[in-house]
């Protein structure tokens, strides 16, 4: 799949100095961040999730 993004300059400048300066393509490293940000944010809603439920567990089985 290919994404198309319009960054302003200043943005893009620091993505593209970023990237040579860890030997990198400005592509790799938008997709390492955006694969960081999504396994972060599935656990962090897995980990929230799964407090709700458990703190709730009685109030469940009382109203099932």
């Amino acid at each position: 799949m290919k994404v198309t993004l319009d960054l302003p300059n200043e943005k893009f400048n620091l993505l593209e100095q970023t990237a040579k300066d860890l030997g990198l393509e400005p592509a790799q490293l938008m997709e390492s961040l955006l694969n960081d940000q999504i396994s972060t944010s599935k656990e962090d809603f897995e980990k929230a999730a799964n407090y709700v439920l458990q703190k709730n567990k009685e109030l469940y089985k009382r109203l099932a």
